[in-house]
């Protein structure tokens, strides 16, 4: 299982304030943990874009393909409230 670290040393927040909402972080870790095993069956699997070397792959071949058609505008549409998309 791939280890999940969170740093907070400079965020400013007192690790007291941290410990108080650990059952919280300990839910979401698990379900990071679970999103990195369901790879993108899941709703927290941009945790897997990251170290995903195929898709980074397709994403800058087809990058390369859109530029050689010199486009003039870019349109995205549809991605949501999420900037990820683009």
């Amino acid at each position: 299982m791939n280890t999940i670290k969170l740093h907070y040393q400079n965020a400013l927040i007192e690790s007291s304030e941290i410990q108080k909402y650990t059952h919280h972080l300990q839910q979401e870790i698990n379900n990071l943990h679970t999103a990195l095993d369901k790879r993108y069956d899941d709703p927290h699997a941009s945790i897997n874009l990251i170290s995903d070397q195929d898709m980074i792959t397709r994403v800058k071949k087809t990058t390369q393909e859109k530029q050689s058609l010199n486009p003039r505008y870019i349109i995205v549409i549809g991605i949501g409230g999420s900037n990820l998309g683009t």
